[in-house]
């Protein structure tokens, strides 16, 4: 797990970043990552930033995982398509 935050509420945010150069729909996600999501519940999110080559991505925040995704069986990949995410943030980088 990449951050633990404390929000505003005192309530704790586990988060795991993910991150890809391109735009892939699929990430590896680890068997110790796919645990703690189902643990942690609702206070666990995947933060995707997409397009880390690009002058423009997007942070795909996605949260509660494991109510939401299936991985793979075979390779481990989950899905995290925009349609799954909470919220969707533009990236642009400064020149």
């Amino acid at each position: 797990m990449n951050q633990v935050i404390k929000g505003s509420i005192g309530k704790k945010r586990y988060i795991e970043v993910k991150g890809a150069s391109k735009r892939p729909e699929k990430r590896e996600f680890t068997m110790n990552e796919w645990r703690k999501a189902i643990e942690l519940g609702d206070e666990y999110y995947i933060y995707y930033v997409l397009g880390l080559e690009d002058t423009e991505g997007e942070l795909r925040i996605i949260k509660y995982p494991a109510k939401k995704l299936t991985p793979d069986e075979k390779s481990f990949d989950i899905k995290l398509s925009r349609g799954f995410a909470d919220k969707v943030v533009p990236l642009k980088k400064k020149a």
